[in-house]
């Protein structure tokens, strides 16, 4: 992104944060902060959060949903960087402030949201497709799923070369959660590390049901999924161009038919319950 660096208006920003939290953004010495602590405009904060969410946060997942192991966002020496750059491009009048440490705490706490989202999204998914199914046919179908990584192949019993990896319906509808938030960034890079957390997101939640019943959650976390991740990153490289096509046209399907059943909600009548005889009942 070219960005082009003009001073802010030292009247206009947000107040400079207290002693007590100027220190490093990472919470090496225990700094913690919020949306409430990121140096916006005063007079405009409620937009500016606005903005941070709609355009800025999606510039930084999608950043992260390109590395191969999209678990060590914070420690990568591109994080800080991306960062200023991110709030920069956003925030034009605000460039001044662009090395706040709130700025990459609170970006780096986003992240940890973004991949906890995409573990829901694979267990909500899985529980969705094993709902009302008695204990062996899910057993039975957990298994089929999880062998040779079918979950993640549109067409798991055609000839090698013809199942479509990466094309499954479970696979597109985790997939579109991450989509979603980022399909109005012009990224430079294919979202590898995304696909490879869809993938671990999956694998994960289709074990919870491997007995039958839904067990209890392990967390979806580094040292429980990283490895898996990366392995996935491995497939994942080979993706085409072509094959990247369809994974896009595919998920924004997904996201379209989303958000018309979101409108369609939206546009239902409003009822007055006021007349219904039963929210009068009294003695």
């Amino acid at each position: 992104m070219g960005i082009q660096l003009n001073p802010a208006d030292a009247t206009s920003r947000a107040e400079p944060l207290s002693t007590d939290k100027q220190r490093d953004a990472h919470g090496s010495t225990g700094a913690k902060y919020s949306n409430m602590d990121l140096p916006f405009n005063k007079h405009r904060a409620s937009q500016d959060l606005a903005k941070w969410r709609s355009v800025f946060l999606p510039k930084v997942c999608d950043w992260a949903g390109t590395l191969a192991n999209p678990w060590a966002t914070s420690s990568h020496p591109d994080f800080g960087p991306l960062v200023m750059e991110a709030w920069c491009d956003t925030y034009v009048d605000l460039v001044a402030v662009k090395e706040d440490p709130a700025i990459v705490y609170v970006a780096a706490a986003a992240l940890r949201t973004w991949r906890s989202d995409i573990g829901k999204a694979g267990v909500d998914a899985v529980d969705t497709l094993m709902a009302n199914k008695p204990a062996n046919e899910i057993t039975a179908e957990v298994s089929q799923l999880l062998h040779n990584n079918c979950f993640i192949r549109r067409y798991p019993d055609a000839p090698a070369g013809e199942t479509a990896v990466w094309l499954s319906d479970l696979f597109l509808q985790v997939f579109s959660t991450h989509l979603e938030d980022t399909i109005k960034v012009e990224s430079t890079a294919y979202p590898i590390g995304a696909v490879c957390l869809c993938a671990a997101s999956l694998e994960r939640a289709l074990n919870l049901w491997k007995t039958g019943t839904k067990s209890e959650k392990a967390h979806f976390s580094d040292a429980l999924w990283g490895s898996a991740t990366e392995i996935y990153a491995l497939s994942a490289a080979s993706i085409t161009a072509d094959r990247w096509s369809t994974i896009f046209e595919e998920t924004s399907k997904i996201i379209a038919r989303s958000n018309a059943r979101k409108v369609k909600r939206e546009q239902q009548p409003v009822v007055d319950y006021a007349l219904d005889p039963r929210a009068t009942i009294c003695d």
